[in-house]
């Protein structure tokens, strides 16, 4: 994802669900490329983009660590989306 991968401010967030999928896009038709552990596993995001909807909540997030893909913002603790000082991929 070149529009992502520039030096931005990182943010990092919990996930609220166990094994959140991470997709190779910002939709639930993408492939997934892992699943991360335990609800609170942390991430590391970089950017944000509007996808399909995941519970009324189309924006995900694009994360850089522990690896790097898309996440529904649903299942983050960002408190509102998109998160506050993050910018659009």
């Amino acid at each position: 994802v070149p529009a992502c991968s520039g030096h931005r401010h990182r943010h990092v967030y919990h996930s609220l669900a166990s094994g959140l999928h991470v997709r190779t896009a910002p939709t639930t038709a993408a492939t997934t490329i892992v699943r991360l552990g335990p609800a609170g596993s942390k991430v590391t995001v970089n950017c944000f983009a509007v996808g399909s909807s995941v519970f009324g909540d189309s924006v995900w997030y694009h994360i850089v660590k522990p690896l790097s893909g898309f996440v529904a913002g649903f299942y983050l603790d960002t408190g509102r989306d998109p998160a506050p000082g993050i910018g659009h991929c």
